[in-house]
């Protein structure tokens, strides 16, 4: 089987069934198994939710009626470098977006749902398709159902799903085992969750089952040897937040101005000492760093040890199917998420008791729970498809300039310059 390192992209596809029940597992999990990218499906947000995970950053698509059913969701490590893409959202498929560079190719990774009771036909997924970047993955539960892929049955929108995937040479990467767990013992389990791709052959992929998190659905794990971009910071010496009046005492304090500059090892180490200086007064003006909420506090060993029982009474429940296992399951899985509800607003009480007006923390804090910034999607190319790439985007601004400036077609008209040289 195809093992994670360093140089490998970890995806995670989970259909939810309502996100903001599971959302405290999910930030678990994407922490624990240290997820890249999580494609969420069935997220029943609208265009008020906002669930913050951190260190991720969220993209959404929800239903066009704007109620809470159906849609989509990416959660995105924060490091990574992408542009986010429009999203398709229709009564009959929700997805959201992404392109980032994997092995220096662009690649379109996105989030779909696509719900159960509308008919699914070929030019669904053709005008859908049409939206992507040649090289993709599209990860989510398209209610699809064929043995092509692992499943115990065809159903109509799977042997479409079949027939256009098979028209456009596109791959399925399907899981080993199922994905959607009936609640009634008359429906069997099988496979819904999937990722449709086109990607170059030598990016290697493996797909496998996770016991969680969990709705109705189980988790897929979906792991890629590609290196995406990441995004450069540059460390920053002065803040917003900084203490200038601390900083300018500081400097006075330990600055010495008579040395001698006569060498050129004098000046080297004058301006040594110089730098030196400027950057301990600024560091001990600076605000006090609280690694809550830009990263999540430790899981305490109480919670681990449930998280395993659960996990192992889910694999139990799953294999036997029975009545008893199933109970021992809703049991574990209820007080996991009242334990780690009321942990994560422990927390979170305790980061709030920690800031203060003093040292600027108060107001990060407040822009970052009041200002929630919408993704930026890229320029629209009036020649076709988008501007991703800076010399794209510069040569997009030159058209557009070049004719905005253009001067007036009658401006050199003699008869006009006449006139106003000469009027009457």
């Amino acid at each position: 089987m195809f093992s994670y390192t360093s140089n490998s992209l970890l995806i995670l596809l989970f259909n939810s069934n309502g996100l903001k029940n599971h959302s405290n597992e999910l930030q678990l999990v994407l922490q624990e198994k240290r997820i890249d990218i999580a494609l969420i499906s069935e997220t029943h947000f609208t265009k008020y939710s906002h669930i913050p995970i951190p260190g991720y950053q969220l993209l959404k698509a929800y239903h066009p009626d704007n109620s809470a059913h159906g849609g989509a969701a990416i959660y995105i490590k924060s490091s990574l470098s992408f542009q986010s893409l429009p999203n398709f959202c229709h009564p009959h498929l929700q997805s959201c977006a992404i392109l980032l560079h994997l092995n220096n190719i662009p690649t379109t990774l996105a989030a779909i749902y696509s719900p159960p009771r509308h008919n699914i036909n070929i030019q669904n997924y053709i005008d859908y398709f049409s939206t992507i970047s040649q090289n993709f993955i599209i990860g989510g539960d398209y209610n699809a159902k064929h043995q092509y892929w692992g499943c115990r049955t065809n159903n109509p929108r799977g042997i479409v799903l079949y027939n256009y995937i098979n028209l456009k040479g596109y791959k399925i990467l399907a899981p080993p085992r199922p994905t959607y767990w009936p609640t009634s013992l008359r429906k069997k389990p099988d496979i819904l969750d999937i990722f449709v791709s086109n990607t170059p052959h030598n990016l290697f992929c493996a797909a496998t089952n996770l016991l969680e998190p969990c709705s109705d659905h189980s988790a897929v794990l979906l792991t890629l040897s590609a290196c995406p971009l990441i995004r450069s910071s540059l460390p920053k010496l002065f803040l917003h937040s900084t203490d200038r009046l601390k900083f300018h005492d500081l400097v006075d304090q330990n600055i010495k101005l008579k040395v001698s500059l006569k060498t050129p090892q004098e000046i080297d180490l004058a301006i040594n000492n110089l730098t030196n200086i400027i950057q301990q007064a600024a560091w001990a003006s600076g605000p006090t760093k609280i690694q809550y909420p830009n990263s999540a506090p430790p899981v305490p060993e109480y919670i681990r040890i449930l998280i395993t029982n659960k996990r192992r009474a889910r694999a139990a429940y799953q294999h036997s199917r029975l009545l008893s296992h199933k109970s021992i399951y809703n049991n574990l899985s209820n007080s996991l998420k009242k334990i780690l509800a009321k942990h994560k607003n422990q927390s979170f009480v305790n980061y709030l008791s920690n800031l203060s007006p003093n040292n600027g923390s108060l107001w990060t804090a407040s822009k970052k729970l009041l200002k929630y910034k919408p993704p930026l999607v890229p320029i629209i190319n009036p020649h076709g498809g988008f501007a991703l790439t800076d010399v794209e985007k510069a040569e997009l601004f030159k058209e557009h300039l070049t004719e905005t400036f253009t001067p007036h077609p009658d401006i050199q008209i003699p008869l006009h310059t006449n006139h106003q040289t000469h009027p009457t």
